[in-house]
């Protein structure tokens, strides 16, 4: 079995426009410096600057109470006991 080995860079002249950059997109994402570098990196090199996700984040803390839906989940939950004979 082998390890996955994390391998460590240090990026030295980086110039000042590339900095201001990776400085603005790690504020307007919420990153790390180092995480929006890597971010950066990973899409370039992937050939693929747009990643688009498949979760469901956006759903999180959108739930509205309805008493209209809440009767027809109980409904749905109700066993036909004829069914499971």
């Amino acid at each position: 079995m082998t390890k996955n080995k994390i391998s460590q860079y240090t990026i030295r002249t980086v110039p000042p426009e590339l900095d201001q950059l990776l400085r603005k997109r790690a504020r307007e994402e919420h990153l790390s410096l180092n995480r929006a570098a890597l971010k950066t990196l990973e899409e370039a090199l992937s050939g693929n600057s747009e990643i688009t996700y498949s979760d469901l984040d956006f759903c999180i803390n959108s739930w509205v109470d309805d008493p209209e839906v809440e009767q027809a989940l109980n409904n749905q939950r109700k066993i036909d006991k004829d069914l499971w004979r």
